[in-house]
């Protein structure tokens, strides 16, 4: 049996060796039972001789007597064979020993292969069992009895063997023992069953006993469960029924006494049918209880009842109550009435109608606005016009209101802030109009009102609406701006009219006098038009020349498309005008540097028709300062680069001092970031915007900086808005220095960094979560066994799990293996198959499963399973395969493990049917023995409980003869021991009514028989239980008849006591008995501790218990040492006597 035992892990495995065991242990059963009847039969044979025949011949006689012995022997022979019976016998006087062959095996040897002996039989005992064992046979001697034992022997395979042992001497005419036979038998397999059962047995007792105190903690905390429901439904507002599975009351507080109109007394055990209630409430009330029947689950119903005054609703809780088995007993129902709470929903649902009409139809926003304490900013409510007039999620507003304070034109972002902050300071109605940019980038007006209200909790909450005021503000504007410009064209107008004239004369005069050369093109061919003499003088070409010529013919090449380009943009009105330097070729060829200004004549339209050029010779300065201009240019052109890279850079830059460290210049994106307008940064310093905890670090690498450590530095840190957030930013810092080499300037450029920040932790908690998942995942396949793959068919790229390479016995590090390596390591006995299926898999993009066995390089087997699935895309097209492997080798071989012991369960049926047909045989006669035994039996019973019925009967009469005694005498004390003598009558009573009323004569249920007593004490003494409180603890013990008589009158004069004595002027109180019990194996017998306790007022210390002169306490020690046990008075408040005696263990 025991290598079934391994297997407790597998469920499978853990049937299989049950139902053997099951088997097995039936065959031990037959095989006993086969035993006893053969026993029986011989005893009823020695007992009853058969009679001889008188009709048969002597030769016939002697020829039965010889076959029938034949017969026995056979049997016998049969029977030692089957079961494995060794014999042995031992010539005390010639030390020959002889064994029967199933001996031989017993020990260990082979038949024949030792010669018989005691020394041979000593070499295979269990060293730990060799001095026990040989003391047996001289104890045999001595006391002339059979001797009996179990020991153990060790096979030459190192093997244990249990064997039991029979044996008794046989002895000569003068009584010396001449020779010892025995029978052995092995019982290696009874031993692990005892063992299993004691420890299922020890198991068994201690779970009794920790579900007996989790009970007794149950009842106490269901009684205390239902005292405290008691009183919560007696005082409950609510109605409070419970109904039987009839639907009958069981139970109505006051409450629901006043919901029915009908006192309790009237009610309870009746249905509702019965008491006459509205039809349609009877309907309504029956449909829900047989629904909580029907489904067993609590039902919560809320349901109308018409009225006079037009109707009543209520809500109903309908309980299901089960009993410890889980059976439906009862139906706890609550109601409340919530007739006002449905009025009051009716007349909300008719405000929040209106309500949203209302919101819906007006034409601007309603809103709630609400800073909390913690001055955080929310909009718990806007109307439906939100999301349509400023195209903005109403949720994302509701949890945070800086969604929109965000949209307001930065602008007016600042006098938005101060409305707020002065509403909330002064509770005042709060009162703004500005511009909020929407997310489709449109600039709207919008006009807020709103009345503000401290909360009780201190937050403060504004009830207003928004107007979208855009066509008012752009009505006014345009208003504005159309006055204006009417009255400035007017005037314009007059100037020009009269100074036209004028002016005309003046520039003609101008143009041909000038000292620069002057020319008029056309704008769209750029042809010269007219030139002024400077111009001709300047060039050498005469007007005539000049005609049939553009600007780009006299224009030194390398400038001509400059040239064009600023014309170009003159043209495009991105500029008024443009001068520049720039080379005319002469008629001569000489080329000539010119400084050139050009300006566009428009005609009225604003069209441009006329390019005039007007400029001068500076070839001598442009040799003069060829090498200032350069130095120059490479100055403006590094100043320039700066002026543009710090006014139109994407990132933040700022300018401070070094003394006080304010800021001189501050570009729009540096203002944009913080909020900050440029007058308001230059009143603050860096230090003021910093986050406090930055501020030490930023100083040391600033003071590093000064000090030449390092040219610049840069670092993360924290910047505090104008509106109070914070922002990360990634901010560079270096020196500006004056041409001495002194710096000047500090130049800061922060880059806002928060959104990266924010992204960069959510990225590292989407790996650590991802890292976390594939650990998991591959912690779950190594557990499992189960490793996955996948391959994509597009890119032919595949991926194997770890565990997958662990299973094929591959290193990871290790590229993946191709199909025809795989192949090679599938049992030769499976390529075929496992070939076939997959390539059919991949060919029909179908999912496909197989089991096949797999080689590994180191040589071992395993069985596998492999799945497969396809994925597909959207046009059907096959484009990823994947899958899993898992490891099945324990699967197949518990197969395998379960269909041997199907075969062995199977040959264990064929020789339990031949047992049976072998003991079917014998089973007649001890049947027939087993009807005259139980016959006899049941006779004994009946007379056994006639004699303590009347033994019952006389003790009753005792103690009536006692009770009437009693009542004739006027003497208390007299009437005292008369009373006390029939308590003790009655408690040998009532033991003996139980006996004859039990099933069982031997033993005394101690709870049911202790109840009975108490009982009759209480009410023998005038004593309730609402006074002193009785806790019995028997923890199912039971005693014979003599024991349980002395025990019953120890508690009877125990508690008499302590009814007596313990609780003066009707104190309340508590008395207890517990009867505890300890099996001792070793002396097979119980130790008992009885206790009987009481919380009263204790036995006082001047008071000698053990010696007490008064009949109850005799009668106590008495019956103490009658039981041999042994009492004790324990310390402690009130009074507590313990006594223990031991009672031996039936077998």
């Amino acid at each position: 049996m025991t290598e079934f035992l391994h297997f407790e892990g597998d469920s499978e495995s853990a049937a299989i060796s049950n139902s053997i065991f099951i088997l097995q242990s039936k065959n031990a059963d037959l095989q006993a039972e086969l035993a006893q009847c053969r026993q029986e039969l011989a005893q009823a044979k020695a007992a009853h001789p058969p009679v001889k025949a008188i009709d048969h011949k002597p030769g016939e006689a002697e020829h039965q007597q010889d076959a029938t012995l034949s017969q026995s022997e056979e049997w016998l022979r049969l029977a030692i064979d089957s079961n494995y019976i060794s014999l042995w016998n031992w010539e005390l006087a010639t030390g020959k020993t002889e064994w029967n062959e199933n001996n031989y095996r017993l020990l260990g040897y082979e038949p024949g292969e030792v010669e018989p002996s005691y020394e041979h039989w000593l070499d295979r005992l269990h060293p730990e069992d060799r001095e026990r064992v040989e003391r047996i046979p001289a104890q045999a001697i001595q006391t002339r009895s059979v001797g009996h034992l179990d020991y153990r022997v060790i096979h030459p395979d190192g093997s244990i063997h249990w064997i039991v042992d029979r044996a008794h001497w046989r002895y000569d005419s003068a009584g010396r023992p001449i020779q010892m036979l025995g029978v052995a038998i092995d019982i290696t397999e009874r031993k692990a069953i005892e063992a299993a059962y004691h420890d299922l047995n020890h198991e068994l007792e201690r779970h009794v006993q920790a579900q007996t105190q989790q009970l007794q903690a149950s009842e106490a905390s269901l009684r205390q469960q239902e005292r405290e429901f008691r009183t919560l439904a007696e005082n409950s507002p609510d109605a409070i029924f419970r109904f039987d599975l009839a639907f009958r009351y069981l139970y109505l507080n006051p409450a629901a006494e006043k919901t029915l109109g009908l006192p309790r007394s009237g009610v309870v055990g009746k249905a509702d049918r019965e008491l006459n209630l509205p039809a349609e409430a009877i309907a309504t009330w029956e449909q829900i209880l047989q629904t909580v029947v029907q489904t067993q689950k609590l039902l919560t119903v809320e349901f109308s009842i018409p009225t006079d005054s037009g109707g009543q609703w209520f809500q109903s809780h309908n309980i299901p109550e089960f009993d410890p088995d889980g059976n439906l007993v009862s139906i706890l129902v609550i109601e409340r009435n919530i007739t006002a709470l449905k009025q009051t929903e009716a007349a909300l649902r008719q405000s929040e109608q209106r309500f949203h009409r209302l919101a819906a139809n007006i034409p601007g926003i309603i809103f709630q606005f609400c800073i909390d304490t913690d001055g955080d900013r929310t909009l718990p409510y806007v109307s439906p016009q939100f999301e349509t007039l400023l195209g903005i999620s109403a949720a994302a507003v509701e949890q945070d209101a800086e969604v929109l304070v965000q949209c307001c034109h930065p602008s007016d972002l600042a006098s938005l802030e101060a409305s707020i902050v002065e509403s909330f300071t002064t509770l005042n109605p709060w009162r703004w109009e500005g511009r909020f940019i929407l997310p489709s980038g449109q600039v709207i007006w919008l006009q807020g009102v709103s009345k503000p209200e401290r909360q009780p909790n201190g937050d403060v909450l504004w009830d207003g609406i928004l107007m979208n005021i855009s066509d008012l503000k752009h009505s006014e504007i345009d208003l504005k701006r159309n006055q204006a410009d009417r009255l400035r064209l007017e005037a314009e107008r007059e100037q020009a009219v009269e100074a036209l004239g004028y002016r005309e004369e003046q520039l003609r005069t101008i143009f041909e006098n000038a000292p620069i050369a002057i020319a008029l093109a056309n704008v769209h061919d750029y042809r010269i038009l007219r030139v002024n003499s400077a111009h001709r003088e300047l060039l050498g070409y005469s007007d005539e020349e000049l005609a049939q010529m553009t600007f780009v013919d006299f224009t030194y090449p390398d400038d001509v498309s400059s040239n064009i380009n600023c014309i170009q943009h003159l043209i495009e009105g991105s500029q008024s005008r443009f001068q520049i330097e720039k080379r005319f070729i002469k008629k001569n060829g000489d080329v000539v540097w010119v400084d050139l200004t050009v300006a566009l004549i428009c005609d009225r339209d604003g069209n441009p028709r006329y390019s005039l050029g007007m400029f001068h010779d500076i070839t001598a300065d442009k040799q003069r300062e060829a090498e200032r201009q350069q130095t120059e240019t490479a100055l403006r052109q590094s100043e320039e680069q700066f002026r543009a890279f710090f006014e139109n850079s994407p990132l933040a830059i700022g300018l401070a001092t070094l003394d006080n460290h304010h800021m001189v210049r501050s570009n729009a994106k540096y203002q944009e970031m913080l909020g900050y307008s440029h007058s308001e940064l230059c009143q603050i310093t860096f230090m003021d915007i910093t986050h406090p905890d930055d501020i030490s670090a930023d100083l040391t690498l600033f003071n590093q900086l000064l000090a030449g450590s390092i040219s610049r530095f840069q670092v993360e840190k924290r910047y505090r808005c104008k509106n109070g957030g914070f922002i990360w930013v990634d901010l560079t810092v270096a020196l500006i220095y004056d041409t001495q080499g002194k710096p000047v300037y500090s130049l800061c450029m922060p880059q806002d960094i928060t959104e990266a920040k924010r992204l960069d932790a959510e990225r590292r908690q989407t790996e650590e979560a991802l890292r976390r998942s594939q650990a998991s995942l591959a912690e779950a396949q190594r557990v499992a066994h189960v490793g996955s793959w996948e391959v994509d068919l597009i890119t032919q790229q595949g991926v194997w799990s770890a565990e997958l390479f662990r299973l094929f016995g591959l290193d990871s590090a290790q590229p993946k293996p191709t199909m025809a390596e795989i192949i090679q390591l599938i049992h030769p006995d499976d390529r075929a198959m496992y070939s076939q299926v997959t390539q059919q898999a991949f060919e029909q993009g179908e999912p496909h499963a197989v089991d096949h066995r797999l080689i590994r390089p180191d040589g071992s087997v395993t069985w596998m399973s492999s799945l497969g699935q396809v994925e597909r895309n959207a046009a059907g097209q096959v484009v990823r395969l994947f899958g899993v492997a898992l490891d099945i080798t324990d699967r197949k071989q518990a197969e395998e493990t379960l269909r041997q012991q199907a075969d062995l369960e199977q040959l264990l049926r064929i020789q339990q049917a031949e047992l049976y047909q072998q003991v079917q045989t014998e089973l007649g006669d001890r049947k027939q023995a087993e009807a005259n035994l139980r016959k006899s039996l049941q006779e004994k019973e009946v007379l056994l409980k006639e004699v303590h019925h009347r033994v019952k009967n006389n003790l009753q009469i005792v103690s009536s003869l006692l009770r009437m005694q009693s009542r004739k005498v006027d003497n208390l004390q007299t009437f005292t021991v008369l009373q006390e003598a029939q308590n003790r009558v009655q408690s040998m009573a009532l033991i003996h009514e139980q006996l004859y009323q039990s099933s069982d004569l031997t033993q005394i249920d101690l709870n049911e028989y202790l109840h009975t007593l108490i009982n009759n004490l209480f009410r023998s003494y005038g004593t309730n239980y609402q006074q002193v409180a009785l806790s019995i603890e028997t923890h199912d013990t039971y005693l014979n008849l003599n024991t349980a008589i002395s025990c019953g009158l120890i508690i009877n004069e125990l508690v008499s006591n302590s009814l007596k004595y313990a609780f003066p002027a009707e104190q309340f109180g508590e008395i207890t008995i517990c009867f505890t019990s300890v099996l001792e194996e070793l002396l097979n017998e119980s130790q008992i501790t009885l206790s009987v306790s009481d919380d009263g007022v204790g036995i006082p210390l001047t008071v000698d218990w053990q010696n007490s002169p008064s009949l109850g306490m005799r009668i106590v020690r008495n019956l103490v040492q009658q039981i041999k046990g042994n009492i004790t008075l324990l310390p402690g408040s009130g009074t507590a006597f313990q006594i223990t005696f031991a009672i031996a263990n039936e077998t």
